[in-house]
């Protein structure tokens, strides 16, 4: 199951800051979504 949620203007720059590091550890890439607006942004 995949799971895309947009969160950064619910917490603080902080908060995204950890989850991003988070996530590039313990994640795995899988696609590019190519309907996204705007790609070089976490």
């Amino acid at each position: 199951m995949n799971i895309e949620v947009e969160i950064r203007s619910f917490i603080t720059k902080e908060k995204y800051k950890e989850l991003i590091d988070f996530f590039k550890k313990e994640t795995k890439f899988v696609g590019e979504d190519i309907h996204c607006p705007n790609k070089n942004v976490l």
